[in-house]
């Protein structure tokens, strides 16, 4: 992969420090091979020996003081694109090195446990040539959140006939944050804006005052500013009509995320992810929104503000979240909301369905009256786990019995058992008037998500209505 296809705008120069001259075993070898050789020559006067052999010394003696003298003419520059990357995404590292005389060194990169190198790449062969800024550019891949090093940058200039190597080696210390990965499934911004006016529009109502988008009409009152007349409709109902508009209202939206055991694992990273996501949309609009990530206490708080920077800080914020405790403390929640004045939002929970019902239950009673709004999200166990993996499973199997045994068995005895908790939850949910969606795979976009559940919403309230018309004929 080119150096070019990345933008590196973030460097570290550091100037080598340590130096090392190591002796191979072919070089010990060849040495005491010719030194001997070279002595029985002297001892025993044949000539024929000893200029091979000697000439043997000298080079391994003059290559050794040339290489020696690389520690004042090498400088090594190690150059990164940014220090945040997102997880499930590739990091390019670019080395440089000025030498002052022509050689030829292999350069070694020595990440953390955490990132992995693309096609084994952590060694390159370079031909450094004297007076230009020779590069080798490397990429590695991060599967996880978290704290990442490049811990050192190590090149080794070889002697003659591999006799021995000078090996310099710095440690940048640089440190690479890795932040939730993003969703599965990316969308259009507009689409994103369509579905984020679509949850206003069915949260808010109307309010008449000043604004943009029109209302309705009314009779003209004493104190109305003549520039809102109607004159068409002035005209045709011969009295004075006046526009009316709707004032807008700026929603405050909080999103809470369920840190418990539970969800560790791919469920967590989605709830991560989906926060930063729905994060971003909301804060590009005129609405405030809140993150909270908790479990039996306050784990993470953060607030978007206008500035694009803050998603950015959100990312950085979030890559050490650790799951704790079994079930969410809805009581120290409520507490929370209070004291940070985040009652009169509209909430969106993201959780699983692996929560003690009846602390469920207890918690949503108790919360729902301090929010203005309740969305409660779940995210389907088995979509997130191994039943994901069903080609994998059918890979893996052992024999068709037991491939047949999970298939009509066991995941179906799992897809009844949650089929049960499901109801119960979404029970637990409307009963308190919040609105309830099942999640059921990784491989999804929460603004998706949210489409769904406002589609399924409007279509439940046209299906009560027609109903209610029959109901009344």
């Amino acid at each position: 992969m080119s150096s070019n296809q990345f933008k590196f705008d973030q460097s570290i120069v550091v100037e080598e420090k340590e130096i090392s001259i190591v002796t191979t075993s072919l070089g010990v070898l060849l040495f005491f091979a010719s030194l001997i050789l070279l002595t029985f020559s002297i001892t025993s006067n044949v000539p024929i020996l000893f200029i091979p052999s000697g000439a043997v010394l000298l080079v391994f003696v003059y290559n050794l003081l040339r290489i020696y003298s690389i520690k004042e003419s090498v400088s090594i520059r190690v150059i990164f694109p940014n220090s945040q990357i997102r997880a499930k995404t590739f990091l390019p590292a670019m080395v440089e090195v000025e030498t002052e005389r022509d050689l030829l060194g292999i350069i070694s990169l020595t990440p953390s446990s955490g990132l992995f190198p693309v096609a084994s790449a952590t060694r390159r062969l370079v031909k450094l040539k004297k007076g230009e800024r020779n590069s080798a550019t490397f990429l590695f891949y991060a599967p996880r959140r978290g704290k990442e090093f490049i811990n050192s940058v190590s090149i080794q200039f070889h002697g003659a006939l591999g006799m021995f190597f000078a090996e310099s080696s710095v440690h940048p210390n640089k440190m690479i944050v890795v932040t939730p990965e993003p969703q599965r499934i990316q969308i259009p911004w507009t689409m994103k804006q369509k579905i984020l006016d679509d949850l206003i529009s069915s949260i808010s109502i109307p309010i008449k005052g000043r604004g943009t988008d029109f209302l309705s009409l009314r009779d003209f009152e004493f104190g109305d500013d003549i520039r809102r007349i109607h004159w068409k409709a002035s005209a045709k109902y011969d009295k004075i009509i006046v526009k009316e508009y709707e004032e807008p209202k700026r929603l405050r939206f909080l999103i809470v995320i369920d840190a418990t055991t539970f969800m560790a694992g791919p469920k967590l990273e989605f709830a991560l992810s989906a926060a930063i996501e729905l994060g971003q949309v909301i804060q590009r609009s005129e609405h405030s929104v809140k993150i909270l990530v908790f479990n039996y206490k306050e784990s993470k708080y953060f607030e978007l503000n206008s500035s694009p920077s803050s998603v950015r800080t959100l990312g950085i914020s979030m890559h050490n979240v650790v799951p704790e405790a079994v079930n969410l403390n809805y009581k120290a929640l409520l507490q929370t909301l209070k004291s940070k004045r985040l009652t009169d939002t509209v909430a969106i929970f993201i959780s699983d369905l692996e929560q003690h019902l009846p602390n469920v239950r207890a918690g949503i009673l108790a919360i729902r009256p301090w929010v203005q709004r309740l969305f409660y999200f779940a995210l389907y166990t088995p979509g997130f786990g191994t039943m994901a993996l069903k080609k994998v499973r059918d890979e893996n199997a052992i024999s068709m019995d037991e491939l047949r045994y999970r298939k009509d068995i066991l995941e179906r005895k799992i897809e009844r058992k949650y089929a049960d908790v499901v109801k119960d939850f979404r029970g637990v949910v409307l009963a308190n008037k919040g609105k309830f969606h099942l999640i059921e795979s990784y491989n999804t976009n929460i603004l998706l998500e949210l489409k769904k559940a406002l589609e399924l919403e409007l279509s439940m309230m046209r299906k009560e209505r027609v109903l209610g018309g029959i109901h009344n004929a």
